[in-house]
């Protein structure tokens, strides 16, 4: 061998050298975030004490669904929701508790809550179930 001329099987070992800890570290990276996907973060959300309502008033749910919405057992369409809380507000004050279903359309919950607004009914909860989304 002459001097100062490097051999080329030297440089062919650093190359795969380095090409196989490069892929090692792939590897790795991609098992962690399949991992991660597979299992999710579980993330601590901290507690809150909301009461939604207020002492001495009644409490409604209002379950609703793609066009339709059960109040207190029977199933009313948007134009009939004033007439109901007419005589639901005769002798009581009332809490709402809206539970959209996973087919509710937003406009449509939007449209409930602008009525229930228009018709004197301020306090108004959403309630979400998460798992059903």
């Amino acid at each position: 061998m002459k001097p100062g001329i490097r051999h080329k099987s030297i440089e062919t070992f650093h190359f795969t050298l380095a090409l196989n800890v490069i892929m090692i570290l792939l590897v790795f990276v991609i098992v962690i975030f399949a991992s991660l996907h597979r299992y999710g973060v579980r993330i601590k959300y901290t507690e809150t004490n909301m009461n939604t309502a207020t002492a001495g008033n009644e409490t409604i749910v209002l379950n609703v669904d793609t066009d339709k919405m059960q109040l207190a057992g029977r199933t009313i369409s948007l134009a009939d929701l004033p007439a109901e809380l007419k005589r639901l507000k005769k002798s009581k004050n009332l809490d709402f508790i809206i539970q959209p279903t996973a087919s509710a359309k937003i406009n449509f919950v939007r449209n409930i809550i602008s009525s229930l607004k228009n018709n004197g009914i301020n306090n108004v909860t959403l309630q979400t179930d998460l798992a059903s989304f």
